[in-house]
This record gives structure tokens, C-alpha cells and sequence, in this order.
């Protein structure tokens, strides 16, 4: 397939996965995408049951398997996973309830059906190609670089990455054909091998 054909035909994937999900956000009604409406769902679930004890306005402790710190004002959590995914997680989600707040308060702005539907606000603009030629010639491909013997002496070895260990090579003696030595330090007396 020619290179302009190729791109041609990603451009057009792009488009309609563009167009589909240009749709998609459309009908979204949640303030957060479905899946993050489903994920809030079901870490809001899982911290129902566990205790959340207040150390200052917004510096928490919650009390599930284990005992964690969360900071509201920070978006911490000793957990980590708030850090990490930038999305609350159950001990944060927990905390929220506590104080009588709403989770999206405390939700990155990109988890939103908003920020969705600004991704893909902007379309990809179709190309006519009614003036390309629709046959490729053979004069019009594009062959590979013809590639000329260098001057001079080949490199001998491939070199070594940073971590890499040079492989040393078992020598076998020519003469007894005994592994470990070569033929100037053999001490052995000569072995025929028949032909």
C-alpha cells in the first residue's frame, strides 16, 4: 500500500472514532464520564462501613484495614492512590461524606463530561482526492536507500550497552582437544581424531 493511501486511511479511523465519540459525549447526562460515574459509585461503596475521625477542618483519619491520614485542602492520601490516579480515593470519598460535601468538588476537572466533550469538539476535516491518480505507477514507488560498502576496515564488535557483560568464549586446544586451554599452554600429548 503507497504511504498517501496509508495515511489516508488513519486519517479517515480517526475521523469516524472522532465522530463517534463527538456522539457519545453528546448524550452524556453525568457530570462525570460513565465510567467515572461508576467508579465514584463503587469507591463510595466500599468505604460506607469505616470510621472517619476529624484532626483538624480538612486533615483526616480513616479507619478501614488500615488506618490512613487524609488531607482535603492537599488532596492526599497516605494511600497514595489520590496521587497517584488524581482521581479520590475510598478514604477520601469517605472523608467527603463525612463533612457533607460533594465528591466532584474534589475531582479533577479532566474526569469530567465536560472536559470530554471538549476533547473532541474539533473535527478532522475530509479530503477529496478526486484530482490524486487513482493507479501508482511502478516509476512512482519509493525504494529503499541503496547502501554502499564503506571505505576501509569493517567495525570489528558490536559495542557494549552500559550494563551489558562481555560473553567470554570457551577456548578448546587444538591439540588434545580438552576445554580450558589452548594449544600454547598444553602440557597434554597430542590426540588423533581420525578423519
Amino acid at each position: 500500500m503507497p504511504a498517501s493511501s496509508l495515511l489516508d486511511q488513519i486519517r479517515m479511523k480517526i475521523m469516524v472514532m472522532m465522530a463517534d465519540r463527538r456522539e457519545d459525549g453528546a448524550n452524556m447526562m453525568t457530570p462525570l464520564t460513565p465510567e467515572y460515574e461508576e467508579k465514584l459509585e463503587a469507591l463510595q461503596d466500599e468505604g460506607l462501613a469505616w470510621e472517619v475521625l476529624v484532626a483538624s477542618p480538612t486533615v483526616f483519619e480513616v479507619f478501614s484495614e488500615r488506618t490512613h491520614m487524609v488531607d482535603l485542602e492537599h488532596q492526599i492520601c497516605t494511600c497514595q492512590r489520590w496521587r497517584v490516579y488524581s482521581f479520590p480515593c475510598a478514604h477520601a470519598l469517605a472523608t467527603i461524606r463525612k463533612i457533607k460535601r460533594e465528591a466532584i468538588d474534589f475531582i479533577s476537572p479532566y474526569f469530567t463530561s465536560d472536559y470530554f466533550r471538549k476533547t473532541y469538539l474539533h473535527c478532522i476535516q475530509p479530503i477529496p482526492n478526486y484530482n490524486r491518480p487513482v493507479e501508482i505507477k511502478e516509476d512512482y514507488t519509493i525504494n529503499p536507500p541503496i547502501v554502499k560498502k564503506q571505505p576501509g576496515r569493517p567495525p570489528g564488535k558490536r559495542i557494549l550497552s552500559k550494563g551489558e557483560k562481555k560473553v567470554k568464549r570457551k577456548v578448546n586446544c587444538s591439540n588434545c582437544k580438552e576445554a580450558g586451554h589452548n594449544m600454547a599452554g598444553c602440557k597434554n600429548p597430542p590426540k588423533y581424531t581420525p578423519p
